[in-house]
């Protein structure tokens, strides 16, 4: 009897081998459509990291403000104070001289004694001189 549980043990030994050997050769098959020989280990390939395709890139709206204002994200500008337009390209209200844009309110900056050139300047009225209209001139 004892040689019977000997064989059946040694059966079941065989049985399992047999059956982690199959077991290998399906995860890693061999011959030429697994890439080696049967029952035999083979090295596999690392494999491909998985490529995410990138997304679209934010296109930011392109806009020239003449380096007078910043590009908004809906691509109009948004012009310094001084500067107006769609491309600040000109002069704000009481702004004169564009390029350089220079405040000037009669009212204020020619002492209400004269008016706002083009430029910016005051051009004094009948009467007055200085930069500010604000010299009263003998008559």
């Amino acid at each position: 009897m004892h040689k019977t549980v000997l064989v059946l043990v040694a059966l079941m030994i065989m049985i399992g081998s047999i059956i982690a050997s199959q077991a290998e050769e399906k995860q890693n098959p061999g011959g030429p459509e697994g890439g080696g020989i049967p029952g035999q280990p083979t090295t596999t390939a690392p494999k491909k990291p998985t490529t995410i395709a990138p997304s679209k890139p934010t296109t930011t709206a392109k806009c020239d403000c003449n380096s007078h204002g910043a590009c908004a994200s809906n691509g109009a500008c948004t012009c310094n104070a001084e500067y107006t337009g769609s491309t600040c390209a000109s002069c704000a209200a009481n702004y004169y001289g564009f390029p350089n844009c220079t405040y000037c309110v009669a009212s204020s900056s020619c002492n209400g004694n004269g008016m706002c050139a083009s430029n910016g300047t005051c051009t004094c009225n009948a009467g007055y001189s200085g930069a500010t209209c604000n010299t009263k001139t003998p008559d």
